[in-house]
């Protein structure tokens, strides 16, 4: 096994998250380790929003001169009809972060980036392919246990623990916390193409209740399409060639793009019980997750990062009281509560299949779009 590797803060997972904490950490000087169990980074853009709060945080890292040369900014946001009909255009105002609330990006640049970040700190230390196995903790400290690439075991020590490490999240489901709330139904065929033919630069839900659908540009010609899968239909059905040929033909030239992704996903609205226990703490999907349909699932983990970063380097470097760390989860839980209703609220409002209530909501819409 050889000697236990040290720092003052374990991370576990190098996402958006971890690896932001990790920044934040390193910033201040702090000793951390980042245990992630993938070989690298990602290579699916599986988050594609970030808001004006990310926004300010990369610049305060000093990564955004480098990060917005992948962003596609102030994105609007349009409903529209079957026929394509503009039914409302949503453009959030401007907040005092000086940055737009709507942003897309392409993640495995946004984490390379992110870990590009963290090496400029000595104090830092990311280690792939270490798979976390094992846990314990007592009043000084936690201790991890795992295995690296190649099977050996590893040992790691350290004064605090975060799992940043996903919906699955070995930490939180290891501390028996539970993770309350729904996991619908329904379930979206997601597609990222590349070779852009939409005429439009935005985000828009084509409310169509015979298919909600939801296409959203991202960066350098590349485009998120979510469909609703609807009754009787499999998932091998979805992801069959055809089928997604059949699906894009009516927004776009499907031979003039290549789909880079394509998987069946499943929408969830849940939180942990408690964000943590002890010295060991939750953020991002490990703490809370949502349907995406306000954008807000990896910016609400972001925050946590935030939010924990400077009260462990207060803890660590500058003597704080650990009480400190109590603030965290009810700082952080109601808004997230907040944001994951609203989420679901719109979804539900922009993904009706009842064709009446459809009409009626798009009645509604056109009335309020020709007011003055």
């Amino acid at each position: 096994m050889g000697e236990a590797m040290r720092a003052s803060v374990i991370i576990v997972g190098a996402g958006p998250v971890g690896l932001t904490l990790a920044n934040l950490l390193g910033r201040e000087g702090v000793e951390t380790l980042v245990l992630e169990r993938n070989p690298e980074t990602t290579d699916e853009p599986r988050a594609i929003a970030a808001d004006d709060e990310t926004l300010r945080t990369m610049q305060g890292l000093g990564l955004l001169e480098v990060w917005e040369r992948d962003l596609f900014r102030d994105m609007p946001g349009r409903l529209r009809s079957t026929s394509g009909e503009l039914l409302a255009e949503i453009r959030p105002a401007p907040t005092g972060n000086g940055y737009a609330i709507f942003n897309t990006f392409h993640q495995p640049i946004f984490e390379r980036t992110l870990l590009g970040g963290a090496e400029r700190y000595p104090s830092v230390s990311v280690r792939f392919g270490h798979e976390v196995t094992g846990l314990e903790q007592n009043g000084n400290g936690v201790t991890v246990r795992g295995v690296r690439p190649g099977g050996d075991a590893f040992e790691a020590r350290g004064a605090w623990l975060v799992g940043c490490d996903g919906g699955r999240s070995f930490v939180r489901k290891h501390l028996g916390i539970g993770f309350v709330g729904s996991t619908y139904s329904e379930r979206w065929l997601v597609l990222d193409t590349e070779g852009d033919t939409w005429n439009q630069r935005d985000g828009s839900f084509i409310m169509d209740p015979a298919r909600p659908t939801v296409t959203i540009y991202r960066t350098k010609g590349r485009r998120r399409w979510e469909f609703l899968q609807m009754p009787g239909e499999t998932d091998a059905f979805l992801l069959d060639d055809a089928t997604i040929h059949r699906l894009l033909a009516p927004h776009i030239d499907p031979d003039a793009v290549t789909v880079h992704r394509k998987v069946v996903y499943l929408f969830h609205a849940r939180i942990a019980e408690r964000y943590g226990e002890g010295r060991i703490l939750l953020a991002g999907d490990a703490a809370h997750v949502m349907p995406p349909f306000v954008g807000q699932g990896m910016n609400s983990g972001i925050r946590d990062a935030v939010n924990l970063g400077w009260k462990l380097a207060a803890c660590v470097r500058h003597g704080a009281s650990p009480e400190i760390l109590a603030t965290y989860e009810p700082e952080r839980r109601e808004h997230q509560r907040k944001v994951t209703n609203l989420s679901v609220w719109v979804g539900r409002l922009f993904m009706q299949r009842r064709r009446s209530l459809a009409a009626a909501r798009n009645g509604i819409l056109r009335l309020l779009r020709a007011i003055p």
